[in-house]
């Protein structure tokens, strides 16, 4: 990995931290409530589905969450890098 890419990532970190604790009334009014859906889901369907449900569910929200992660780094990064160079 090189100094862009450990800058990017520590830059990364550090925002993360700081949103975490900063969020306004308009930043909470878009935040990801995925338990909420979760909780929708389940309710919806028979006992005997909810085991198999909720590990899909799981396995959407780590996919969301990583597609997530991964453009937003890729967005940022590209913008990142054009102003340090």
């Amino acid at each position: 990995m090189d100094d862009y890419e450990n800058l990017l990532d520590k830059w990364f970190q550090f925002r993360e931290e700081e949103l975490e604790i900063n969020l306004n009334d308009e930043d909470k009014k878009y935040s990801y409530c995925f338990d909420e859906y979760r909780n929708n889901v389940l309710n919806c369907i028979g006992e005997e589905k909810q085991n198999l449900v909720n590990s899909e569910l799981d396995k959407l929200e780590r996919q969301v969450m990583n597609s997530m992660d991964y453009f937003n780094k890729k967005y940022y990064g590209t913008g990142f890098k054009d102003v340090i160079n």
